[in-house]
């Protein structure tokens, strides 16, 4: 394969890279209900890619903070439910509702931990030890 070959292989490569790291800013904003500023004018895979994991870790951290509020509004519901004389319907529903809720993600501390582990393979940004070297693309992509 000659060298010309080479270079435009290179180049669709880092292209499609590119894109796939878009797709990717796209679907965290849409899930994440929320515009991802640029850090900057030119495309730049270790900064995009830093800043789509810090946002991913961010989306992530989020949800579990709304999962947390949903267990503590779902515990202060059953008391005063228990406390009360309630149809046996209406007490089955909370606590129907109550043990689905349970299951539901990672819990605050499955969550710490697998971040802690992320951290230790130096994979979120913060927490990497060293620039990688040839991981920014300075052209077009």
């Amino acid at each position: 394969m000659e060298i010309h070959e080479r270079l435009q292989q290179s180049e669709q490569s880092r292209r499609l890279a590119w894109q796939v790291l878009q797709e990717i800013r796209y679907v965290l904003e849409i899930l994440g209900d929320q515009r991802i500023p640029y850090e900057g004018e030119r495309k730049r895979f270790r900064a995009e890619g830093d800043f789509l994991v810090r946002t991913l870790v961010d989306v992530i951290s989020h949800c579990r903070a709304h999962l947390g509020r949903l267990e503590n509004e779902f515990a202060d519901l059953e008391r005063p439910v228990g406390e009360r004389d309630l149809p046996r319907e209406v007490l089955q529903a909370v606590r129907d509702l109550s043990r689905r809720q349970a299951g539901l993600g990672l819990s605050e501390t499955e969550l710490r931990e697998r971040l802690d582990r992320l951290q230790e393979l130096n994979i979120l940004p913060e927490h990497r030890a060293e620039p990688r070297v040839n991981s920014d693309c300075e052209k077009g992509a």
